[in-house]
């Protein structure tokens, strides 16, 4: 994968990724697996059909005292990877992606599900049918609730600009799989033109 150099002034140009891989940790996060605390994990879900697969992710916070006195550093820990293939002749159904949505996320504590407007009327439709209600709140989501994000510039900068410092900060930590390692490689392949 490409990677930051550390020289260059400009992300995303001359084929340089947006994302830097080379300081994101496979493993090696304490609380991984063990919820470091109650309401710390959301679900995301990319819905895929015909030509991209769906995706799933489990993330989790914790924190690290660096000093007495000080900020703790928070840390991002991407607990479980799993995709969907997608199928031209048999693509899956809107029903079966957010069903397996669902299970993951309730394997995990009933976290919260976040996902974009892509065939956000089934998704809710999917997820209410089966106990899920949508947040309205203005601070973290609960338990079996679920978030339907805007996907504007004004939304997406922000995310992609937080997951490319948690990254060059060695603060991202991907759950050392198959599917995590192809998580970290698709990042190191984002480029400008693809955000």
């Amino acid at each position: 994968a490409v990677t930051y150099d550390g020289k260059s002034k400009v992300w995303g140009y001359s084929g340089e990724s947006y994302v830097p891989t080379a300081r994101i940790v496979l493993g090696g996060w304490a609380t991984a697996g063990k919820s470091p605390r109650r309401g710390s994990r959301v679900l995301g879900m990319d819905v895929g059909q015909v030509q991209d697969s769906s995706g799933f992710v489990v993330v989790s916070a914790g924190e690290t005292d660096v000093s007495p006195g000080s900020t703790p550093v928070r840390t991002i820990v991407v607990e479980h990877v799993e995709t969907m293939s997608a199928s031209k002749k048999a693509p899956p159904s809107i029903e079966q992606i957010v069903g397996r949505a669902a299970d993951i996320a309730s394997a995990f504590g009933d976290c919260p599900i976040t996902c974009d407007f892509f065939a956000g009327v089934e998704v809710r439709r999917v997820l209410e049918r089966r106990g899920w209600r949508e947040y309205q709140g203005e601070h973290y989501p609960g338990d079996r609730e679920y978030v339907i994000a805007g996907m504007g510039p004004h939304q997406q900068g922000p995310r992609w600009n937080l997951l490319r410092s948690l990254s060059a900060g060695g603060r991202l930590h991907v759950v050392d799989s198959p599917a995590g390692r192809e998580l970290v490689k698709q990042l190191g392949h984002l480029v400008a033109k693809n955000l």
